[in-house]
């Protein structure tokens, strides 16, 4: 047995929780009369969740904006070193 499933629990719960919320959302908009209901859609100016639109010029545009402060490159903790072949090379012969 695992020692801590903490993810997994998690995990499983907001599948359960998210999948109540299709069901209930499907049902209220398809026993309404104003519209069709629909879960999940794409075309070509964005995607939309339930009645949420995402549109891409603002993914882009939420992208541009926090693109300074990603880090441009990745370092690991494991027990190789990541990083140029001049940082490896010094390690090994100095």
């Amino acid at each position: 047995m695992k020692k801590h499933p903490v993810f997994s629990t998690l995990l499983l719960g907001a599948v359960i929780v998210f999948s109540g919320i299709s069901v209930a959302y499907y049902n209220t908009k398809s026993l309404a009369v104003d519209e069709n209901a629909v879960l999940f859609s794409r075309d070509d100016e964005g995607i939309s969740v339930l009645d949420f639109k995402i549109y891409y010029k603002d993914v882009e545009r939420f992208y541009e904006d926090t693109q300074p402060y990603l880090p441009q490159k990745a370092y690991s903790t494991a027990p190789y070193i990541v990083g140029g072949k001049e940082a490896v090379t010094y390690i090994m012969y100095y």
